[in-house]
């Protein structure tokens, strides 16, 4: 509070000074699904030379439980009609930083960005129409509220400051509304707002025109007009539950996939697509679709794609008017960048198709692209080697158009592991191949060539309201694996303690430690339960992941009870996996979503959670693996409630490492899909050493 008061003391001491007037700032609230999770609030004051507005926006969201906080501060500068001199502004979405400043002259506008430390511009053309529209900062809306008087126009030219580009709203005044204001009831015209396939409501005040609210109706979001009280006691809104369906029967992983069938009901935001455009070659669609709501049954096959007709490189004439617009920069496609001509140069120097292209293309970004949430757009990704499907897609058609090949983002929603089995918000891209016409590539799965049934093509661009999904059937089915046979039985005592460290290039970044603090018997079953705690530190700048819990496991290595509390910077996540005969009940909590699942399980499952080297440890002692073997063990993956089977593949030669002091004579066995080697006692079946070469990281008992 003290800063605070002393910076307005200084802002209305330089205001003195200048003969400017500065008015009280108005302030908005934003809520989304009646939760109040974020303002807007700006101060305008009026000077001999113009009118400056400084702003602040801040939204607290969450996506399943990792922040994604956004902040929005920004100086706008304006002639005494309200026309645009200059805008600057400093844009934060969780740990990413963007700045902005765009300067307006006669007939341009230059926009100059930093973006992952580094500055990139672009000149505009410019209309003394043109307003600055920033969609979160409620500023812009009202000065350019301000401007249209009593009369609405039917469209809007603006200058879209982060997306670096100019386009064009459209505008219709709706209908008369009576808004409840903090200065009283105001009679308001509600303006309804299209562009970009995203649909806004306005509420403006008659007669002074003053912004009321800005609503988003697809999202549930709400800017209004409130007081200062608005800017405490905020909330966080979790996206996750929305863009989320769990399935009711888990399904083999994307890759084995050859075909599925769902029932799905599904609320689209910013198209409205229809039973047409919901077909594909390899995706039938029987129901309805109207009004943004999907309903109906999909079925889908595996798609592969053979070039047959893929023509040669630079053959796509720029002049083609169905194609003309698809190799044209546009936000988040920052195609003309040097810094992106320079790489698709590079990547398709010696393709002599375009979809050679393609492949060096999709196959260079899911290699070097980690995935990360971010939200970036292409040029941003590119600098910063990291981003989730968006940015994938984004920068994949970045370099596409910049080597000449037409390209465009598609989207829907995809199956994955996470949540036990869940379709999700996903975004692909499709390109042009002549006569092939549009083929889909998914640069963030890897699939170049091919694509899964676990894509439902939706949309071009949009987004999910809601979804619901049904499994009907799907091909291959999971077929249970063999049970893996037991070794010589080991009885843990209470007391009993194990350290493990974590060595990144010999140095060490984390431990994880447990212990028995109590054996019993369940039936005719033995027991033991462990206690257990896990830090590490990972990543530039470091980010602290920490776990602690429990684990219940009879004698045989079959689970009986998992209970994890993690935090990854700041994120919490908890959860409870109860084992029973032949199921599996979670009850998880992450972020603010939470999670309930039974699953099936089979017996004599193994369990397997996340950097729980100590759990590995005690499955290796039930396990009967000797020199020269190959065993398939099935596990149950606790972090994605999957069953998976891993390949214990032992060499036949035994090697001696020297651990805690001593000299150990060990199998190693190398474990697929995992990629790690592990170094197993020969006599005691004790786990003491991992290896992961791909992560030059080496975990061993301390």
């Amino acid at each position: 509070m003290r800063i605070r008061s002393l910076v307005c003391t200084l802002l209305l001491a330089i205001g003195c000074m200048v003969g400017a007037l500065a008015q009280a700032p108005t302030v908005y609230e934003l809520t989304m699904e009646g939760r109040r999770i974020g303002y807007s609030r700006y101060t305008r004051t009026k000077g001999a030379n113009g009118v400056s507005v400084n702003s602040e926006t801040a939204i607290k969201v969450k996506l399943l439980g990792s922040p994604f906080d956004m902040t929005y501060r920004a100086t706008g500068f304006y002639t005494t009609s309200g026309r645009l001199k200059r805008y600057t502004l400093d844009f934060q979405r969780g740990n990413e930083k963007v700045k902005v400043d765009c300067v307006v002259s006669a007939k341009t506008v230059r926009v100059t960005g930093t973006i992952a430390g580094k500055p990139t511009t672009k000149v505009l053309p410019w209309t003394p129409d043109t307003c600055v529209i920033e969609g979160n900062s409620m500023d812009t809306w009202a000065m350019a509220v301000a401007r249209w008087g009593d009369k609405v126009p039917a469209s809007l030219r603006v200058l879209a400051p982060l997306g670096g580009a100019i386009r064009t709203l459209r505008l219709k005044r709706l209908e008369t509304a009576r808004a409840d204001t903090p200065q009283g009831t105001r009679i308001c015209d509600r303006i309804g707002v299209q562009g970009d396939g995203v649909g806004i409501e306005l509420l403006v005040a008659r007669g002074k025109r003053d912004l009321i609210e800005m609503r988003v109706p697809d999202q549930k979001a709400v800017f209004r007009l409130a007081g200062l009280a608005a800017l405490k006691g905020l909330g966080t809104y979790d996206v996750g539950a929305r863009l989320f369906a769990i399935v009711n029967d888990p399904l083999p992983s994307a890759d084995k996939l050859s075909f599925l069938k769902v029932h799905a009901r599904i609320g689209v935001s910013g198209e409205k697509p229809t039973p047409a455009s919901l077909q594909t070659p390899t995706q039938k669609f029987t129901g309805t679709a109207a009004d943004g709501v999907v309903d109906g049954v999909f079925e889908i096959d595996r798609y592969t794609y053979t070039p047959s007709h893929a023509p040669p490189l630079g053959a796509m004439r720029p002049k083609d008017p169905a194609l003309a617009r698809y190799l044209r920069p546009e936000p988040n496609i920052e195609c003309d960048d040097p810094e992106i001509r320079a790489l698709a140069k590079k990547l398709v120097g010696g393709a002599t198709t375009s979809w050679d292209a393609v492949k060096r293309i999709g196959d260079w970004v899911h290699k070097n692209i980690r995935y990360a949430i971010t939200g970036s757009g292409a040029l941003e990704c590119l600098r910063t080697k990291k981003g989730d499907c968006g940015p994938h897609t984004w920068l994949t058609i970045a370099l596409c158009r910049a080597a000449g090949i037409p390209a465009r983002i598609t989207g829907g929603v995809l199956y994955s592991e996470a949540l036990g089995g869940s379709f999700g918000q996903h975004y692909w891209t499709r390109v042009w191949m002549g006569q092939d016409g549009w083929v889909p590539i998914d640069t963030t799965t890897g699939e170049v060539g091919t694509l899964s049934p676990a894509h439902l093509t939706l949309w071009n661009l949009a987004g999910l309201k809601s979804v619901n999904i049904e499994v009907l059937d799907y091909a291959p089915k999971l077929e249970p694996a063999a049970e893996a046979p037991r070794g010589e039985t080991y009885r843990p005592k209470v007391g009993d303690s194990e350290r493990w460290v974590f060595l990144a290039d010999g140095k060490e970044i984390g431990e994880q430690t447990a212990r028995c603090v109590q054996v019993g018997v369940e039936g005719d079953r033995a027991y033991s339960d462990w206690t257990y705690s896990f830090t590490i530190e990972v990543g530039t700048p470091p980010q602290k992941v920490s776990m602690l819990g429990g684990y219940s496991l009879f004698e045989d290595g079959s689970p009986r009870k998992l209970t994890f509390d993690a935090g990854v910077s700041g994120t919490r996540q908890t959860g409870t996996y109860t084992f029973t005969a032949g199921k599996v009940a979670a009850d998880l909590k992450i972020g603010e979503m939470p999670v309930v699942r039974s699953l099936p399980v089979q017996r004599g499952v193994l369990l397997q959670m996340n950097n729980l080297i100590s759990l590995f440890s005690l499955d290796c002692r039930s396990m009967r693996i000797r020199p020269g073997d190959t065993r398939v063990v099935p596990f149950f993956a606790a972090a994605t409630m999957q069953r998976v089977e891993l390949t214990f593949k032992s060499q036949p030669e035994l090697q001696t490492i020297r651990v805690l002091g001593e000299d150990r004579l060990c199998i190693v066995c190398d474990v697929e899909p995992i990629k790690n080697r592990f170094f197993i006692d020969s006599a005691t079946g004790e786990l003491w050493r991992v290896d992961i070469a791909a992560a030059k990281l080496v975990i061993e008992r301390r």
